[in-house]
Parts: structure tokens; sequence; C-alpha cells
């Protein structure tokens, strides 16, 4: 009999549609998720759900994005589960009740998610506390990558079992794009960054970065929404006019996929240390890009 899988989640999310799918194809489980959420706060992701069968908890998000769904344990006891995975923030109310329902029920679960994030004294006397509480009482963890796998292998030791399964992001649009033209000195080097504009990517090392290269021979495109992307815009605005510098919105597909031929791709992650690097070595990366469209040989 295939085993039976309740998977726990904020939201629908992009991230996660990929391995959803995946999980949907395997014949030696069952899968049935349950949403704290319709959509992700401050974002228009719209719900891209997956393959797999789901249903919403209903409940409300909280300031700073915390989940209270009143209803989530009725919610969990309709999911005929052998085994659950709990992928919410350990912060939120409804982390802390299915924690609490899991451990009353006996049945056995395992906690997913990104690298805890314990920023400055105060918070870490906050949030400390729930992560280990959490942790202690799952049966296991799952950390978005091997960097999330060790950091929560340093909170539990070696006491339970632990993975890595990072997220998956369908490359295959980018990678069918034909290979970008060889540099010029005529040609205007491209630059794109697709990002959330919070504090940190780095946006404001990236500006600083930017400082570093030629008055003329490059163009950066940045894609992304946030909370800080008046503030950049301001930044950059200041320093270039929109010929060099554009700010495009959404990181949608649409808007994206058409800025990458002859681009050279900044990494989202701590873009800011990415651009910064490209800009000391000035255009030996662009010149050594390999001929996938953001993937580098530097």
């Amino acid at each position: 009999m295939p085993l039976r899988v309740g998977l726990l989640l904020d939201h629908p999310s992009p991230h996660m549609v990929a391995l959803l799918d995946a999980l949907g194809r395997r014949e030696d489980c069952t899968v049935q998720v349950v949403y704290c959420g319709q959509s992700a706060p401050g974002r228009r992701w719209g719900a891209p759900a997956g393959s797999l069968p789901y249903t919403f908890s209903s409940g409300t998000t909280l300031p700073v994005g915390l989940k209270l769904n009143p209803c989530l344990v009725r919610s969990l006891n309709g999911v005929a589960a052998n085994v659950w995975i709990v992928n919410i923030g350990y912060t939120s109310p409804s982390a802390l009740l299915a924690v609490w329902w899991l451990r009353k029920s006996g049945i056995p679960w395992v906690y997913m998610g990104e690298p805890p994030r314990l920023r400055g004294r105060v918070l870490e006397t906050l949030k400390a506390p729930l992560l280990e509480f959490v942790l202690r009482h799952a049966d296991g963890v799952v950390g978005t990558g091997k960097a999330a796998e060790a950091i929560f292998e340093k909170w539990i030791g070696a006491t339970k079992p632990t993975a890595s399964v990072p997220y998956y992001v369908d490359l295959e649009d980018f990678l069918s794009l034909p290979p970008p033209p060889a540099p010029r000195e005529d040609v205007a080097v491209e630059f794109i960054t697709a990002s959330q504009m919070v504090q940190r990517k780095g946006l404001d090392i990236l500006l600083s970065a930017c400082e570093l290269l030629p008055e003329s021979g490059w163009r950066l495109t940045l894609a992304g929404t946030g909370r800080l992307r008046r503030k950049h815009e301001t930044g950059f605005g200041k320093r270039w006019q929109r010929e060099r510098v554009r700010f495009i919105g959404e990181s949608l597909m649409r808007n994206v996929l058409p800025c990458f031929p002859g681009s050279t791709c900044l990494s989202s992650h701590l873009v800011g240390m990415v651009g910064a690097w490209l800009c000391r070595r000035r255009w030996q990366l662009a010149f050594r890009s390999s001929p996938r469209p953001g993937h580098f040989s530097p």
C-alpha cells in the first residue's frame, strides 16, 4: 500500500510546484496538501498549486506573515496521512498548533524549511525557543538546500535524520534561448538580475559596485518588487539615466525572458555581492560567460 503523506504549507508558491508535481508522479506514495493561506503577503503569485490535491484551511495572516488558522486541527484531521511534512514558518501560531496536534496524535512528521534567520539579539531571544520547540518534536528535518540542512544539523546535532531538498526552478525556457553572441567592445554589456527588492538581496551593494564601472559600455536591468523598490529606484536614478539602469517590475517569466539573450545574469541570492565581485573583475566574467544564459564560468 502506498505511503500516505500530508504536506502542510504556508501558501501556494512557484518554488514548490516542481516538488509537488514530482511527488504526484511517484507510485509509492500519495500526497495531499493543506495550505494555511491563499497567497503570500505582498506578492502576486496567483495560485501555482501544482498537480496534487489540496485544501485551504480557513484563517488569517498576521503582521510579518504569521499564519493563524483556528480550524487547522480540523483540516489536518481531514487528511488520512501516515506521515506529515510541515513546511510553514516556525514562528507562526499555526506551526505551533500543528506541532502540538502531531505530537498528540502520534503521527510521525518532519519539519522542512529555509535556513532560520535569527537577526539580532532581540529576535534571537524571541525566535530561538520557538525553533527549538519545533525541532525537538520533529522526527526529522529537511532543509531547502545543503546550507539549510547544515544549519539545522547544528541545532539538533546527530540526534535525528536530516536531508536536503533544494528549490527547483525549471530553466527550460531560458536554456532554449540561442547562445549569446561573442562580446564586442562596441556593444554594451547587458546585466540583469531578478530578485525580491529586500535588504538581504544586497542591491545597495550592487549600486556601489556599479559606481566602479566606466560611464559607458554597460546596461543593467532589475526585475522584481519589494518594499525597497522605490528606495533603489531613487538611488540608482540619482546616478544613472533610465537608458543605463531600468526597473521592469515583477520578475514574471514574460517580463524577464526577453531580457536574457546576450545578457549576463546575476544571482538572485546576495546579488549585490555577485555584482561587486563582477565589477571588480570588470568585464572578465562577461567575456567568459558560458553558452547557457544565466550560467557562469568565471
